[in-house]
């Protein structure tokens, strides 16, 4: 065994997880068959990462029947492997073109990026959300620390698991081959709460390669896929999610709302940041509720001045309670000296708040019941509670409209005549602002945007943006208007 050939093997055995990863790699080129049994004791590694490179080190070597006593002048890069087996693919078109990297993100462990591990092209899944859930579907879990457990926990205790790992990402390797599982995991899914945080963490480990597979979930029935798509559009940048995501602001549902509102921060911050500043300082309480819920979306510190806002202008106890949440998670090094300037000059009611926000801060870990302590009161901030209390808060008064409207003599929601909703096929509107009008609460107006849009197609509108068109259109199958259900229908006869 030569010298050069003993220091890559000291490389291997060292107690430093980047040493044996170089190390496998440059025996998987080496081809030395004198490595396999150092290769194989480094199989036991509680580094995921580093049984990755060292499997596909093992494997390199027993391909090329490499002979024993050759080392490598250079290091060189790696054999790459086989690419990972992917998911059939449902023959549709993609809801939206977008440029697919030429190289997948790199994986992380503890916190360090490493290496990509080669690959010819990123993995690419489509769950398909609107399919009954396939509830025996088997997915390959032995190469991924984190699926395995998932595997073993009771459903209560997985979702913890999954939200915990979204907000933290502390497992060894979080890489396109594991994503793309996960996104398997999330179409077989039956329950939405667990398909929902399968999708986050898709988006944000995940990315740009797995943006087609996450926008079909915008065309599911249920909202908390929707809103977990939205969710995970956030970690995603692209230019067609600009006239996409505000169509969803004017969702029926409340979390589909704040979710899209966060979604469109990262995409378009000037026209999130000036939606959310609007519906800070509206008189509706519903307004304020969904901007609060939208700002503790949103991880960056950017939007740590809004959260501040709620905390020093609202008296709505629950919104209060998510503003104070909302700082707390977005504390960091920058802005934790900020906050410790402002403790002195706040009343002592709210100077608690802060402190106990520095505090958690301090210790240096994460509190996973998120609570506040007031003068000696502790007060636990459970989001879901509180967006159980909304909910029903909204039923009773939707109740009470319905209600009234039963004692009212039939006045109709909106008159138009078919003058109204007339189009000049020589003047129409651009389709990102389409896209946006099919989202109006007026129905005039959404069937005007439909007839536009159809007419863009028959006007031989194509590529990217005509799969925009009937991305858009497809949306619309769901209106509440017959007519412009009507109008969909009949547009989507011929593609």
């Amino acid at each position: 065994m030569s010298v050069s050939l003993e220091e890559i093997i000291f490389e291997l055995e060292s107690d430093i997880d980047d040493s044996k990863i170089k190390a496998a790699r440059i025996l998987a080129q080496a081809g030395d068959a004198s490595a396999l049994p150092h290769l194989e004791k480094q199989l036991n590694s509680a580094n995921q990462t580093v049984r990755y490179f060292v499997k596909k080190a093992i494997d390199a070597i027993k391909i090329r029947g490499g002979s024993a006593g050759t080392a490598p002048q250079q290091p060189a890069a790696p054999q790459a492997p086989p690419p990972a087996q992917k998911p059939p693919v449902t023959a549709q078109p993609d809801p939206l073109r977008t440029a697919r990297p030429a190289e997948p993100p790199a994986p992380k462990t503890g916190g360090i990026p490493i290496d990509t591990p080669p690959a010819e092209e990123p993995v690419q899944t489509r769950p398909a959300p609107m399919a009954p859930p396939v509830s025996n579907a088997r997915v390959d879990i032995s190469d991924s620390e984190l699926l395995q457990k998932l595997s073993k926990l009771p459903e209560d205790k997985k979702i913890a698991e999954l939200a915990r790992v979204f907000e933290e990402g502390d497992y060894d390797l979080l890489d396109n081959v594991v994503v793309s599982k996960i996104a398997e995991l999330a179409g077989a899914e039956a329950n939405p709460d667990v398909a929902g945080w399968y999708l986050r963490l898709v988006g944000k480990y995940g990315g740009q390669p797995f943006l087609s597979g996450i926008a079909r979930y915008l065309k599911s029935p249920n909202p908390k896929h929707i809103s977990a798509a939205l969710d995970a559009l956030f970690y995603i940048k692209d230019k067609n999610l600009v006239n996409i995501i505000p169509q969803f602001i004017r969702h029926p549902d409340k979390e589909v709302q704040s979710s899209a509102i966060a979604a469109l921060w990262a995409n378009d911050y000037e026209k999130s940041k000036q939606i959310l500043d609007k519906m800070l300082n509206a008189d509706e309480r519903e307004y304020r509720f969904i901007a609060a819920r939208s700002i503790l979306k949103i991880p960056d510190d950017k939007s740590m001045e809004m959260a501040m806002a709620i905390f020093y202008n609202e008296e709505d106890p629950e919104i209060f309670k998510i503003g104070v949440l909302g700082i707390q998670k977005k504390t960091n090094e920058s802005n934790y000296y900020k906050l410790k300037e402002i403790i002195d000059t706040l009343p002592s009611q709210k100077a608690n708040f802060i402190r106990q926000i520095i505090d958690k801060f301090d210790a240096g870990h994460h509190v996973e019941e998120a609570e506040v302590v007031d003068s000696g009161t502790e007060i636990t901030i459970d989001i879901q509670a509180e967006e159980e209390k909304e909910k029903e808060r909204l039923r009773k008064i939707t109740s009470a409209k319905a209600d009234m409207k039963k004692g009212a003599k039939g006045q109709p929601a909106e008159v138009f005549t078919e003058k109204d909703i007339e189009i000049d096929i020589n003047n129409l509107k651009p389709v990102p602002i389409l896209m946006t009008e099919i989202g109006s609460k007026k129905e005039s107006e959404r069937i005007k945007a439909i007839k536009m849009l159809i007419a863009h197609l028959k006007k031989g509108a194509s590529g990217e943006l005509k799969e925009q068109i009937l991305f858009a259109i497809e949306l619309a199958a769901g209106d509440v208007s017959q007519k412009v259900r009507e109008l969909v229908a009949e547009a989507l006869k011929g593609h």
